[in-house]
């Protein structure tokens, strides 16, 4: 991490003023960093004030484990666990040191464990989910662990806030908050489906995306589907284009997927650049689970066109 990464972080734990020649950018993401509740400093210092020093003589060590377990998020989620754990250990039942050992627990694709551990921070701290971030965890645990009816409105105040990530945080923000509003909308009745606007919210999450990170393969991947899904043939038909085409190499991009027919389209997308036949076998098995006629027609209709069309050449070389 560069050295004006690591102050960063560290200023938002520690309350050190920047410089006034900082970057107004960096500034604002210095302003973004959580800082525990229990991290309190004199604004005049910087420093816990004399009486607090007296009261919680480990505040400093413990403050500075949680800035620790949040930069060693960035790089290795191992690590900041277990220094999200000293600090717990230092100073039981705070909610700083829940946070991110939450983080770190579902980087490590602990979502469960994660969830019970933000759970307890929002009944003791609700406060804490101010933060961006933590938020943002909260709501991908809940996505992660099925519990559509409070991820949804999560994300849905989440996405407002997300000015202050970096770049690529909020592209993954948007694209993980429009395959939530899918998969709500996948499990809603056929009577309030055409009426609850989540496609059309969840097209809006991904411009934005894309305007963020332009041309990420996952964001073009997940505006491929939902044109599909929102019955934009010819528009879902050029995403989808320029989908593979960004993809081409790339791995699974199906991470963000809730519902499992968003996973298998996501998959049938991936392999559409160099894998057509296995490709359409993945299409065919969303249709089969999609509740949806239309778009499961159109599913079949493309998994049909992929297996017949022909396996495309390396540009310049004639068959």
């Amino acid at each position: 991490m560069s050295s004006a990464a690591l102050y960063l972080v560290l200023a938002g734990f520690s309350g050190v003023p920047l410089g006034v020649a900082a970057d107004p950018n960096l500034a604002a993401v210095a302003a973004a960093s959580s800082r525990p509740k229990e991290c309190q400093v004199s604004p005049r210092t910087g420093k816990p004030t004399f009486w607090r020093k007296v009261r919680f003589p480990q505040q400093e060590q413990y403050c500075n484990l949680v800035a620790r377990a949040h930069i060693e998020l960035l790089d290795d989620a191992g690590r900041a666990l277990s220094l999200a754990e000293e600090a717990e250990a230092l100073w039981p039942g705070r909610p700083g040191a829940n946070l991110a050992r939450a983080r770190a627990l579902l980087s490590l694709g602990k979502s469960g464990e994660a969830l019970e551990r933000l759970e307890a921070v929002e009944r003791g701290a609700p406060g804490a989910f101010d933060e961006p971030r933590a938020l943002w965890a909260l709501a991908r645990s809940l996505a992660l662990e099925g519990k559509l009816d409070r991820a949804e409105p999560a994300y849905r105040k989440l996405v407002p806030r997300i000015s202050l990530m970096r770049t690529e945080e909020r592209a993954r923000v948007l694209v993980e908050a429009a395959f939530v509003l899918s998969a709500a909308e996948e499990k809603a009745s056929d009577e309030k489906a055409n009426e609850s606007g989540r496609v059309q919210d969840a097209l809006s999450f991904l411009a934005e995306a894309q305007r963020a990170r332009e041309g990420l393969p996952e964001v073009l991947f997940a505006i491929a589907l939902f044109r599909l899904r929102a019955g934009e043939g010819p528009t879902a038909e050029g995403a989808w284009d320029e989908a593979v085409a960004a993809a081409t190499g790339a791995t699974s991009s199906s991470v963000s997927a809730v519902s499992e027919v968003d996973r298998l389209v996501l998959e049938g997308l991936t392999l559409a650049a160099k894998d057509k036949a296995g490709a359409a076998v993945r299409l065919e098995s969303a249709a089969k689970v999609s509740s949806r006629l239309s778009f499961r027609e159109t599913l079949l209709a493309k998994a049909k066109s992929l297996r017949l069309a022909p396996t495309s050449q390396p540009k310049g070389k004639k068959r």
